[in-house]
């Protein structure tokens, strides 16, 4: 569960975020909806601990967020994927997949499974899900950048947190690729809270339960994706 309570954002005099109040449950699949420069970004940079020149509070399952004070006990909590996906270019596939262990590996391991890779079943077993084990040993440069995406979602897998967090994870892609990647997303992490910003109306009414409009640093609206209509989304918008 996320619980955001009078949550503000200034930055150089200008408001960014304005009394967010917000309760996402276990599970649910979220969607944040707005133009561009509604806060949007700046909402997920400060769930995702990247943005921490706010006030109010955020309790993420039960703790302050503050209170994860190491990235290993963060990342056993929130996973994020963005449009600029967060692989390296250098490494093998398999390695970017099982950086999502590395919250549950010590810095030796860390380092020594960069040369002999340890749980490599559980990358392939990823990979699989994904449709990419044929990659496991490519180096991750040559992908396209559907193929990236799919293995940020492996990784996401091999790290198993429990609130995922998404960040435009479709924008960058065709309308085929995009479509493909988040029903990926969606199937595999179905049992994860997800929430995701999307440009996407459509696919943000049809894959996600529950929809949240910002505009102007304001949440304009926070209702079932069935409620979204065409006016909201015209004013939304406008």
């Amino acid at each position: 569960m996320i619980k955001v309570r009078n949550l503000n954002c200034v930055k150089d005099n200008q408001t960014i975020l304005k009394d967010i109040n917000l309760t996402i449950e276990k599970n649910e699949k979220v969607a944040i909806i707005g133009p561009s420069g509604a806060g949007k970004t700046t909402l997920f940079n400060i769930l995702s601990k990247l943005d921490e020149s706010y006030s109010g509070q955020i309790i993420i399952n039960g703790h302050a967020i503050e209170s994860y004070k190491d990235n290993k006990s963060f990342a056993s909590q929130i996973g994020v994927i963005s449009q600029g996906i967060h692989l390296i270019d250098n490494l093998k596939v398999i390695h970017n997949v099982l950086s999502g262990k590395l919250k549950d590996w010590s810095f030796i391991q860390s380092m020594i499974s960069l040369v002999k890779p340890f749980e490599k079943e559980v990358a392939l077993e990823a990979l699989q899900k994904v449709s990419m084990a044929e990659h496991v040993n490519k180096k991750t440069a040559h992908l396209s950048g559907g193929e990236k995406q799919r293995v940020a979602i492996a990784k996401l897998i091999v790290q198993n947190p429990n609130i995922i967090l998404a960040d435009e994870p479709i924008a960058a892609l065709d309308p085929k690729l995009a479509k493909e990647a988040i029903q990926l997303l969606i199937h595999h992490l179905d049992s994860k809270t997800i929430i995701a910003i999307l440009h996407q109306v459509d696919y943000a009414k049809e894959y996600f339960d529950r929809i949240i409009g910002i505009k102007d640093g304001c949440l304009v609206f926070d209702i079932q994706s069935t409620q979204l209509t065409e006016k909201m989304i015209g004013d939304l918008y406008a």
